[in-house]
């Protein structure tokens, strides 16, 4: 093999596949990148058997071939090339592979590329394309709910869902909830509903632009997922088992309807949050029929802190007359805030033990939900 490219191009796409690297496996090749030139140019890989990225990139290939190197060891010899030159890479049938690059001379050694696992491309009857940028909005916003327990699988990764016309997300750890959904054009008709690891989706988030005019295809099948855009193809495994049903947790009856700033919410909730630590994070939130609400905290440890809010519209329904307050873990309601971006938000409240909504005023597609703590 041997091919000529430039440092920077071969850089970003080594930093491209290697997170799928695994770092736990026993086996050495799981620890490697896969490199194979041919005509066309350049293909990188890496998988960990649950995840597996592929970058292609145009190099100028003057002998086609396939090595494997270690990740680590590749990123750092690319990156102590000089700048500017064009870098030679080429190996021999024993897998050494020489860099050249200006005066620049340097020999690894690899392993056969015969070794590597196969990342097979996937046959799907399901495949669909969305913007880039609207894809990687909606997997942020959900992505903050996700559960971080390997016990309990199904809640480490996040919902898809393909239902009349509209591609949904939604992620969720059992204390809180998030779900957005997004009309598509030309998805497919059927219902479909698949887990996804929510590991495969920040890879595939971080790896999204946010223009609008760019997209990504989508491939499904029963078992795996494949994200295909801008040279890269990312590949995973599904998991497996029954997602909770989301559309219980999701307060069908709002008694209060607070629509409040967004920012001052969102600081008055971090300062709160300072002194809610040693309470089990604990935020106590009070509304009033005539427009004010109150954030505070309490601890034996730390102190106290008190946040009233005024120049809030609040509706309330027919007969509600008395003080409304609910607890919320304060580290979860500041995560949907510093997500937002919008001026406004309103929250959807009915009684202290009955969960509580957030939503961008100006965006019905999104909502939060948030499950309450015990006030004693």
């Amino acid at each position: 093999m041997k091919f000529v490219t430039q440092r920077e191009q071969l850089q970003q796409a080594i930093g491209t596949v290697q997170r799928a690297v695994s770092s736990r496996s026993t086996l050495p090749i799981l620890s490697n990148i896969l490199l194979e030139a041919d005509s066309n140019g350049l293909t990188l890989s890496a998988t960990d058997h649950e995840i597996g990225i592929r970058a292609r990139l145009a190099v100028d290939t003057e002998v086609a071939g396939r090595t494997t190197l270690p990740a680590r060891l590749l990123s750092e010899v690319v990156g102590a090339q000089p700048a500017g030159p064009p870098l030679v890479v080429e190996s021999d049938d024993s897998d050494h592979v020489t860099f050249r690059c200006g005066r620049s001379e340097l020999e690894v050694h690899g392993l056969p590329a015969d070794e590597f696992p196969v990342i097979p491309a996937l046959d799907s009857d399901t495949s669909f394309t969305v913007p880039q940028g609207l894809l990687k909005q909606m997997i942020n916003s959900c992505i903050i709910a996700v559960g971080h327990d390997e016990t309990r699988a199904r809640l480490t990764g996040m919902l898809f869902t393909i239902e009349d016309g509209r591609l949904r997300l939604v992620a969720t750890d059992t204390h809180r909830l998030a779900t957005r959904s997004e009309p598509i054009e030309d998805i497919p008709g059927s219902v479909v509903a698949h887990i996804i690891p929510a590991r495969a989706l920040r890879e595939v988030e971080r790896l999204l632009t946010e223009d609008g005019k760019s997209v990504v295809n989508i491939d499904l099948t029963e078992s795996q997922v494949q994200f295909r855009f801008d040279g890269v193809t990312v590949i995973s495994r599904l998991i497996e088992g029954e997602f909770p049903n989301y559309r219980k947790v999701i307060p069908s009856r709002t008694d209060w309807t607070v629509t409040v700033d967004c920012s001052r919410l969102r600081e008055a909730v971090r300062r709160c949050a300072i002194v809610s630590r040693e309470d089990n994070r604990k935020l106590i939130l009070k509304a009033t029929v005539d427009g004010l609400i109150e954030l505070r905290a309490a601890s034996t440890k730390i102190g106290s802190a008190k946040d009233p809010i005024d120049d809030v519209d609040i509706q309330v329904t027919s007969g509600v007359t008395e003080p409304l307050e609910i607890a919320f873990n304060a580290d979860y309601l500041h995560d949907v805030l510093v997500y937002l971006k919008c001026e406004q938000i309103k929250m959807q409240l009915t009684a202290a033990n009955h969960p509580g909504a957030v939503k961008p005023v100006a965006e019905e597609d999104y909502v939060y939900v948030l499950m309450p703590m015990q006030m004693g």
